[in-house]
């Protein structure tokens, strides 16, 4: 309910009960709708990875395009589960500002976030990326290979 929201941004403001934070998150993005979006925006800025990603998790689910530059930059995170969740929230967007970040991608050491951005890359309807999605159907990871053949047919 909506009017869970005020409540959820409290709990959100409390360091003391950070221990919900990732939690609160969740609820926030299954309640959905623009006026919780800041809040969400906001997560990302986490220092807990577990909120960070649910905060983008939520963010992609939402399709939040005011995500997308904060997406962009979470794609050079350490943290393999954020760059894996950018990348696919980049993809639900669809948005072709991320073409660069996802390409890039394509050479990240976890197969899993070359693959999810080979997926997402499928998602932007950009032709520019079809010469590096080419070159994805000779990764190491059979998991990339398929994703990378999957957005090539979008594409075409």
């Amino acid at each position: 309910s909506e009017q869970a929201i005020p409540p959820l941004y409290s709990v959100l403001e409390d360091r003391s009960r950070s221990e919900l934070h990732a939690a609160t998150v969740t609820m926030l993005g299954q309640i959905g709708g623009n006026e919780v979006i800041p809040a969400l925006l906001r997560a990302l800025e986490s220092p807990d990875i577990r909120v960070r990603c649910r905060a983008a998790l939520s963010l992609g689910e939402l399709k939040a395009e005011e995500a997308v530059l904060p997406f962009i930059k979470a794609m050079d995170d350490d943290d393999e589960c954020l760059r894996a969740v950018a990348a696919s929230s980049l993809g639900l967007i669809g948005d072709k500002r991320a073409a660069e970040a996802l390409v890039k991608a394509l050479d990240d050491r976890a197969a899993t976030v070359r693959s999810i951005a080979a997926s997402s890359l499928g998602c932007l309807g950009d032709n520019n990326v079809i010469p590096s999605l080419e070159k994805a159907l000779d990764d190491e990871s059979q998991m990339v290979r398929k994703q990378a053949a999957a957005a090539l047919k979008k594409l075409r």
